[in-house]
């Protein structure tokens, strides 16, 4: 397994890491928990976010927490389907063995439980993606709106000024 070192981290820089990773992605209280003074944190922790060798090891880290979570998934989805054994040890004449025993209903039940959560959970960011995606598209026509509207009333408020100069300029041509 890779080390921080191996990215060319600091070991603060590493705490940062770390500490980004698991507060939720507050850079903030990321770099105050790596050691870094609280008044200047907020610059701090967006400028660690901007190096090259931040962004690779938290884009490395992200990724091993992806697989294993997705890991994790097949093997919920295993044990709810009730697909392969679980191991349970045994004594027999004095000595320990492991034996295969079917998995239980009330295993099959509760990882099909923590799918059904996850599921709910993944329904749920897609939703806020799509509802995100939507206000941008409303507020883009928002905008295009309110740009067409300010264009044409200066296309007007020229008009008008045209009309006035040549009103102008018939007066003061009857005027001669």
């Amino acid at each position: 397994m890779k080390d921080y070192k191996d990215f060319g981290l600091t070991n603060k820089q590493y705490l940062f890491c770390e500490e980004y990773l698991t507060n939720g992605f507050c850079q903030k209280r990321a770099a105050v928990a790596a050691g870094y003074k609280e008044k200047n944190a907020s610059s701090i922790g967006a400028h660690l976010l901007q190096d090259e060798n931040v962004k690779k090891y938290i884009d490395f880290r992200l990724k091993a927490c992806t697989d294993k979570f997705d890991e994790v998934i097949a093997c919920l989805t295993a044990i709810a389907l009730g697909q392969g054994t679980d191991q349970i040890p045994l004594l027999a004449q004095g000595s320990q063995y492991l034996a295969d025993k079917k998995i239980d209903s009330r295993d099959r039940v509760k990882a099909a439980s923590e799918l059904i959560k996850y599921k709910q959970f993944n329904d749920k960011l897609q939703r806020e993606d799509i509802d995100r995606e939507e206000r941008k598209k409303n507020n883009n026509v928002i905008l295009e709106n309110i740009f067409r509207q300010l264009r044409k009333e200066e296309t007007d408020a020229t008009e008008e000024e045209m009309e006035l100069d040549d009103e102008d300029d018939i007066n003061e041509n009857n005027n001669i």
